[in-house]
């Protein structure tokens, strides 16, 4: 018998972040003189691909992130670098709220230009 409910698959894992991962818009990131647009981003965090910078895991970095000439600073700590893909990925250590601001207004003006018009 089918039923009106929603069915669910249990996931092989765990989902242990704290904030979920943002594919579009991306942002750009700038460390050290060089920009990267992310792969993704949270509230709490980047990973960027092609990434040439020598860091390594557990690192302290400080960079920018914005759009459109809009920048703001943070610091954050590498808690994936390297491989196939040449990923960094980073975990904010501090970050101002205004930046967190942005990000939400990024995405909220992204999801609202996707809607379709009714």
């Amino acid at each position: 018998m089918l039923s009106d409910r929603p069915q669910y698959r249990k996931l092989p894992y765990r989902e242990k972040r704290k904030d979920r991962r943002v594919l579009f818009p991306p942002v750009t990131i700038r460390v050290d003189g060089k920009s990267f647009e992310t792969a993704n981003w949270s509230f709490g965090g980047f990973r960027v691909e092609n990434c040439d910078i020598d860091l390594g895991f557990g690192e302290t970095i400080k960079g920018s992130l914005g759009w459109s000439g809009v920048r703001f600073p943070f610091v954050g700590r590498v808690s994936r670098c390297g491989g196939e893909m040449r990923e960094l990925a980073v975990g904010f250590t501090d970050v101002s709220d205004a930046a967190l601001m942005f990000l939400d207004h990024r995405l909220s003006d992204y999801l609202s230009q996707k809607r379709p018009k009714t």
